[in-house]
């Protein structure tokens, strides 16, 4: 019973933490485009235009941040990142650019900013989709379910509410959203690292909760799989193929929805 107690304090933490990942991912990766460019004196294609360079350096970054998951472990990987993208939310504020400001700002460290959130902020859907995976088996379906809720919320109330808040209480300037993101973002990986654990064996425990490791677990070999082996089956791009098409339908639709939503 004190083992299942201590899972399910495990569980839930993971669980909470995870739709927190998903919401951050969502409004850095993609959401966030539709903010920038409703207040930016920068036109579309200035502002797009890290977005779409990190969307192409982000397709290489997922097999480095996956590599370094299996060396390094998934909180050490994923928490430098994470400051990472915290670093560059603050280059974006300080960048300034806005339209109330008449334009002046620094588009150099505006570019260089946002490409560096939109490639570390990957991390997050990676590191929590890879956490989960460790933790559940039986029920790792129904709890990807929950954990990913956090990306349409933010698609739903966080666009259109920065966008309002933004416009009625800070008269156009992004960047107070842009700082309490960097400062949100830096207290989660500090609960990350305090709260969690890579597997439930680090932490004494097994998938699920159980009182036993699973019959999957049964053997010891460490796995030695490489990003070429990968590469070389076709399961693996199959896999790749049809993830990386869901992406990149979803970042066509919702890159600039709210911008032509309102024209």
């Amino acid at each position: 019973m004190a083992k299942n107690t201590k899972f399910l304090r495990y569980g839930i933490t993971l669980t909470v933490l995870g739709i927190v990942y998903m919401f951050l991912y969502s409004g850095l990766q993609n959401d966030q485009i539709n903010i920038i460019q409703g207040f930016s004196a920068w036109d579309g294609n200035a502002t797009m235009a890290p977005m779409t360079v990190g969307n192409f350096a982000c397709i290489l970054l997922t097999f480095i941040y996956g590599t370094l998951f299996i060396k390094f472990g998934v909180r050490k990987t994923m928490i430098p990142v994470m400051l990472l993208s915290a670093l560059g939310c603050l280059g974006i504020a300080l960048a300034n650019g806005l339209r109330v400001n008449s334009g002046e700002g620094n588009y150099g460290l505006y570019f260089g900013s946002l490409l560096l959130v939109r490639c570390a902020c990957m991390i997050l859907q990676m590191g929590g989709f890879m956490l989960v995976a460790n933790w559940f088996i039986r029920f790792r379906g129904r709890i990807m379910g929950i954990v990913t809720v956090g990306s349409p919320l933010f698609s739903v109330i966080g666009t259109a509410g920065m966008s309002n808040v933004i416009e009625k209480n800070f008269g156009g300037d992004y960047r107070p959203f842009y700082v309490g993101i960097a400062v949100l973002t830096v207290l989660v990986a500090l609960v990350t690292w305090l709260l969690l654990k890579d597997t439930t064996e680090e932490a004494g425990l097994y998938p699920d909760g159980a009182d036993r490791a699973p019959a999957s677990e049964g053997v010891s070999d460490e796995v030695t799989l490489t990003v070429g082996e990968v590469l070389a089956s076709k399961k693996g791009w199959q896999l790749i193929i049809s993830f990386g098409a869901f992406q990149f339908i979803i970042n066509a639709c919702m890159a600039s929805m709210v911008v032509r939503l309102l024209r």
